[in-house]
Order: C-alpha cells, then sequence, then structure tokens
C-alpha cells in the first residue's frame, strides 16, 4: 500500500510524520512527499537575504506560535524533542507604541487575565471594564457568534470603546487574520480570543523560535521523515494527479509515479490547479498510464471505467470549489543595524499605524545579534493597505517609522519579504470546503490545509491540525497494525477530500 502527500508546508509535514508514526512503513507501507521548493516547510521556513553585506538566515515570513497550539506542538516535539530545544517560550504580554501595556500575571486562568487588567497600562478604567464584559460574554456563549458577522459589527454590539480598539483589538484582528475590521470573520476572531486572552496561563505564552521556523519543525521533520523511511522528493513540483482505476498517477516531471492514495496538503489555488490538470490528464476509464514509466493499470473493464470517471468527477468538482478563496498580502520588513549601534529591544513591541505617515508596522520582533549585526522583523498584515507603497518605499517607510516611534537611529539596511498570497482572507464568506469521502473502498485522495479549520482564521496551528486530521482519518480506511495515531484530538474535524464541495 502507498500513499504520497503533496506539499512539503507544515501540513504536508503532519500528514507525513503522523502516517510515518503509526506504523505504516513498518506494515509493509510506502511513504512519499513531493515538494516543489529546494527546502520543506512552504510559507513558514528559512531564507537567506543580504543585510548590511552580509547574509542573514530569517523566516520567509514572521510567525507567533501561542502555547495553545497542541498540535504543532505534538508534531515538533515527535521530531525534535524537548520544546525548549526549538522554541523560547514568554508569557503574554501586549504593549508597545499606542501606550498601552497589557500582560498576563502569573496566576492560574481566569485569574491571570485579571491580574492583567488590574496592572494594565493605557487603559481607563472604563476600557478595562468594557473587554472584561465582553470576555466574560462570549466565554459564556462559548465563544460562539453569530453567522456572518464581522468583527467591526461584534466589537460594536459589546459597545467597545473607540481607544481600546484602536489600541488593542484591531492589531490583534489584523495581525492574526491579516483581514481589517469590516471584514474579518467575527466567529475566527473570537477563535484567537479563546486561545489566547481567554486561554489558560500556560496556553496563551507566546511561543518564538531560538532561531528560525526551519530549526523549529522543516529540517527536524526532513530529518526524523528519511530516518523513519519516508522517501522525500525536494525540487519535484507535482503537476496533476490523474485518476486511474486502481492507482493515482502524480505527474512530478522527472519524479512521477502511481500511488494507491493522496494527500494533497498544497494551498487552496495551487492544490485546485494541480487537480484541474489532472482531471484532464487522462481520459476516463482508459486505464491509460503515461509511457516509459514501467506502470501498467491493474483494473480495466466497464466498472473500472465507470470507477475512474467518477473518482475525475468528483475531483474536477473538488478544485472547482478550491478556486472561491481570495489572497491577503503579508509584508515583513527585517531591519538591521551594527550591534555597536542597535538599540535595545523587547521580544515583541506593538507598533503603531499611521497611514497619513505611511507608518504601516504593526509589530516589531528582535532577531537577535549575528555576524555583527542586530536583526529585527517588523510586520505588516493585510499589506494591500499600503499598496501606494513599493517595497523599496515601504522599507524605507518602515525604517522612519522605527525611528519616530522606538526613538532608534536609522537602521543601516532594510530589506523588504513581500508574501503575495500569504494568507486567504478570513470574512465570513469565505468557503469552506466540504469534507466527504470518495465513495467506495477504492483509492483515496484527501486534502490538508489552513484554510479546512472551519474555526481558525490561516495559521501554523490550523495547518498542522489539518494534516494530522487526514492522515487519521486515511489510516481509519487502512487495515495498519499500530493505531496509535488513529484518534482524532478533540474538536478536529477530518479534513478528508471531498467528492464535491460546497460553500457555507
Amino acid at each position: 500500500m502507498s500513499v504520497a502527500v503533496v506539499g512539503g508546508g507544515w501540513a504536508g509535514l503532519a500528514a507525513a510524520v503522523t502516517l510515518a508514526d503509526a506504523g505504516v512503513i513498518r506494515a509493509g507501507g510506502t511513504v512519499t512527499l513531493f515538494e516543489a521548493a529546494p527546502t520543506l516547510g512552504g510559507r513558514a521556513r528559512a531564507v537567506s537575504i543580504p543585510l548590511a553585506g552580509r547574509r542573514v538566515e530569517v523566516d520567509n515570513g514572521q510567525h507567533l506560535m501561542l502555547g495553545a497550539y497542541r498540535s504543532c506542538l505534538e508534531v515538533i516535539t515527535r521530531v525534535a524533542g524537548a520544546e525548549s530545544a526549538v522554541l523560547q517560550r514568554h508569557r503574554m504580554r501586549l504593549a508597545g507604541a499606542t501606550g498601552l501595556s497589557l500582560a498576563a500575571a502569573p496566576l492560574p486562568a481566569p485569574l491571570h487575565l485579571l491580574g492583567a487588567l488590574a496592572r494594565a497600562r493605557g487603559l481607563s478604567v472604563g476600557d478595562r471594564f468594557a473587554m472584561l464584559r465582553m470576555m466574560a460574554r462570549l466565554t459564556l456563549a462559548r465563544w460562539r457568534v453569530p453567522a456572518g458577522l464581522t468583527v467591526a459589527a461584534l466589537l460594536r454590539r459589546h459597545r467597545q470603546p473607540v481607544r481600546l480598539v484602536e489600541a488593542l483589538w484591531e492589531p490583534l484582528c489584523v495581525g492574526a487574520l491579516n483581514t481589517g475590521l469590516e471584514h474579518a470573520c467575527a466567529q475566527a476572531f473570537c477563535a484567537v480570543l479563546r486561545d489566547s486572552l481567554g486561554a489558560s496561563a500556560r496556553a496563551s505564552d507566546f511561543l518564538l523560535p531560538h532561531r528560525t521556523l526551519s530549526d523549529v519543525l522543516p529540517r527536524p521533520a526532513e530529518r526524523w521523515l528519511r530516518a523513519h523511511g519516508v522517501t522525500v522528493h525536494l525540487q519535484s513540483p507535482v503537476r496533476s494527479i490523474a485518476a486511474q482505476d486502481d492507482h493515482w498517477w502524480i505527474d512530478a516531471g522527472g519524479r512521477s509515479q502511481a500511488v494507491r492514495d493522496v494527500i494533497v496538503a498544497l494551498p487552496p489555488y495551487a492544490a485546485a490547479r494541480v487537480l484541474t490538470a489532472g482531471a484532464g490528464a487522462v481520459p476516463p476509464g482508459t486505464g491509460a498510464v503515461p509511457t516509459g514509466t514501467g506502470a501498467t493499470p491493474t483494473a480495466t473493464g466497464a466498472g473500472a471505467t465507470a470507477s475512474s470517471a467518477a473518482r475525475t468527477a468528483a475531483i474536477a468538482a473538488a478544485a472547482a470549489g478550491l478556486g472561491g478563496f481570495t489572497y491577503e498580502r503579508i509584508a515583513t520588513v527585517y531591519v538591521a543595524w551594527q550591534a555597536a549601534h542597535a538599540p535595545r529591544l523587547a521580544p515583541w513591541w506593538m507598533l503603531r499605524e499611521d497611514p497619513a505617515q505611511h507608518h504601516y508596522g504593526q509589530w516589531i520582533f528582535d532577531r537577535g545579534e549575528g555576524e555583527g549585526l542586530r536583526v529585527a522583523s517588523v510586520v505588516i498584515s493585510a499589506r494591500g493597505r499600503a499598496a501606494d507603497l513599493d517595497d523599496a518605499a515601504l522599507g524605507h517607510a518602515t525604517a522612519r517609522q522605527l525611528v519616530a516611534q522606538l526613538g532608534c537611529r536609522m537602521p543601516d539596511d532594510v530589506r523588504v519579504i513581500d508574501e503575495k498570497r500569504a494568507t486567504f482572507r478570513c470574512t465570513p464568506d469565505r468557503p469552506r470546503p466540504a469534507a466527504a469521502p470518495l465513495p467506495g473502498p477504492g483509492p483515496r485522495l484527501l486534502l490538508a490545509g489552513d484554510y479546512l479549520v472551519d474555526d481558525y482564521p490561516a495559521t501554523l496551528e490550523s495547518a498542522v491540525r489539518s494534516g494530522i486530521s487526514a492522515a487519521r482519518t486515511w489510516l481509519d480506511t487502512r487495515p495498519w497494525p499500530d493505531t496509535r495515531a488513529r484518534r482524532a484530538p478533540d474538536g478536529d474535524a477530518p479534513a478528508q477530500v471531498s467528492q464535491a464541495t460546497d460553500s457555507a
């Protein structure tokens, strides 16, 4: 029995690790991972950029993890060992140039939040009461809100003061959902609040890499997967996945092969492209296999033709359902100072947006010192709001923002990484692909990706959770003797693929 995982981002890595850990290879099966890039990690990996005359390794986008990210931590500790080996854990603290200071107290929940409000700075008594009132009401409602509600409407409904919205709620919303208040999904925002301000003291902790995101999961996972018998193909972009009578044909250029089952762990637009290409790559029901591969069809006849045609039609429908997402950009601006002249920086700091001054930075993270430089990253979520600036102008404007708000000297160098389709636009009416299995006991094709976790925005946790869920769904359909990975975590929905996709 063979299964391929297409995509080596965090969802694909989680799926591959779950399959190998469940004993698929020990039981005589094979697991193959295809990744188009030279390295694993997808949109959360290390890249090398020039800064102040040096080559510096940074992340291709700044990410902040929470202690509540149980699925992430499950996979990370499986492949990298102790959490502390790759991650720094900090007590939650929100503070910055707006004058806000809100830090979790070292107390059990909910006293940690009450303590934070009691000691908060930059908030009036009315602000604190309004925040506490909204959090209490959302807790009583089990963090559920009416369908279709935006974050702006949610805040108006709970009568949140303008000062509190500007200083806290808007930066949190834009940073977590990468979508502005007037359009952002209130239910997804409530899920973020539930797992941060509304979570236990430890679950609300902030987690940052010691070095880069590649050191947290992609590099340890690659070593672990290869050591456990998983075949990892880098620089192998999958062009299409075509239905055959008893298998799938994966066209990955020079690494094409037939496999029994597939988990497609790609962003929606990439998954749609691959599945659409596959639906037309092989005439339905012919059993044809590209020449020169050594593979031959093992099922023929009218029944096999009907099965192949049905699966091809189902995959075409699934691909069509993935085309309805829209996307938001995120820019990460890396700034560097000569170490001898660098400012003292907090691990993270909230900046004050001021579009009139072209100040679009929302958060700054201290990336530490190396190669004689002090490096920091500035996050600009919903980059489209600064569409009037090209990357060079945005970088210069961000440097001036730091000088104005931190009182520091001008950085010695600036580089911008602009991820054009960083996340899906997290609106209430975004597509929600259905998770219905293909009919019958034949070859299975499943989806994995952050867009499949219905009540969460595009985060590392939703990506990993979907990968684990897809792998466990596959394990439940195959008679493997090792069942350690078959139990789905509480609240996780299977991320299977679909015969059809619906938008709710």
